[in-house]
């Protein structure tokens, strides 16, 4: 009986029984669940014990509540840990993505400073006569300002996606 439900109480009532108690204890299947009681009966007797079972389902079934509440309470506060993790992860990653970013158009501003210097220096030693030479210089100085002005786009983008993240660690030149 005990295995099909294991809150069931069973106050076995009897005049007679011709199974020993060894015998009903293993078709009950759980001892501490079940009573029995032989005739004659005691009216308060069997109200203190309808109280008594009455008390102790009460309290297995608020301990059992209380269990899954804790366990609920346990499994939210794990996947509000889990979150929190995550977007630790996350915000990491994205401030790792900035640092590494940052690093490599600061050496690119770097590079195209170097570009736009002697591309600035060649147009200056050109003679009036050599406008072709003018002309692809200008070329080389135009697409470089652009790219400077792309690196600083990135550089800003990534002060933005990283927190706290300061101007002068990413500044470029």
């Amino acid at each position: 009986l005990c295995a099909h439900d294991p809150e069931l109480m069973v106050v076995i009532c009897t005049a007679f029984s011709e199974h020993s108690w060894g015998e009903m204890a293993q078709q009950l299947g759980c001892s501490d669940r079940w009573l029995i009681l032989k005739k004659p009966f005691d009216n308060v007797e069997i109200g203190q014990l309808a109280g008594y079972f009455t008390e102790k389902w009460n309290l297995a079934r608020q301990t059992q509540l209380r269990s899954d509440g804790l366990e609920r309470m346990m499994k939210e506060r794990t996947e509000e840990i889990d979150r929190t993790r995550r977007q630790l992860f996350e915000s990491r990653k994205l401030e790792a993505f900035g640092t590494l970013a940052g690093g490599v158009v600061h050496e690119l501003n770097n590079l195209l400073q170097v570009i736009q210097g002697h591309a600035s220096f060649a147009m200056d030693s050109l003679k009036p006569h050599e406008r072709t030479g003018h002309h692809y210089l200008q070329q080389v100085l135009d697409a470089s300002e652009t790219a400077a002005t792309l690196t600083h786009k990135v550089l800003d983008f990534g002060r933005r996606a990283v927190p706290g993240a300061s101007r002068s660690c990413w500044t470029a030149g």
